[in-house]
């Protein structure tokens, strides 16, 4: 299923679940709750009716934070990796595309979420730095992340 697909299908159901915005112009970073009066049953039924039809499960956590993100050209196409789950094709980005685009989005997720996962990262994939210069390049966040790479590898192994 393509990202166009499951954007469809997330705008059909919820255009099933209210019907008055069939008609709506929805931006892709749009709070849905606010921007169309939803209220929590709304909400809930259309989470609900995601889960019936794309199988998805969206935990109940989730659900005021469930937010869209924007990419396009490299910062949307590089980085994915396809694995293999229980026979289906899925792509994800990579753990360090996923890294960078935390920094990215750290306003939106905060910065301490972003530190973690750099953390994380480099726990687990020594010799990575590398990646995550190209991943943060592309993603033009070079700067922001910089500081926290050069406390983490120290100055004298600082990413280019």
């Amino acid at each position: 299923m393509t990202r166009d697909d499951i954007k469809a299908a997330a705008l059909e159901e919820l255009t099933t679940v209210a019907p008055d915005l069939a008609d709506e112009t929805i931006p892709n970073d749009a709070d849905l709750r606010e921007a169309f009066d939803l209220d929590s049953m709304d909400f809930l039924n259309w989470v609900a009716a995601l889960h019936r039809r794309l199988g998805v499960d969206i935990p109940e956590l989730d659900y005021p934070r469930l937010r869209v993100a924007r990419f396009s050209g490299a910062a949307l196409t590089e980085g994915i990796q396809t694995h293999h789950i229980e026979g289906v094709e899925v792509r994800i980005y990579s753990p360090a595309k996923t890294v960078v685009d935390c920094f990215k989005f750290r306003n939106k997720i905060g910065i301490d979420v972003a530190i973690e996962a750099l953390r994380d990262f480099s726990r687990r994939h020594r010799g990575g730095a590398s990646d995550l210069a190209h991943f943060a390049r592309i993603c033009r966040v070079t700067r922001v992340m910089q500081p926290y790479l050069d406390a983490m590898t120290g100055p004298e192994r600082a990413v280019p």
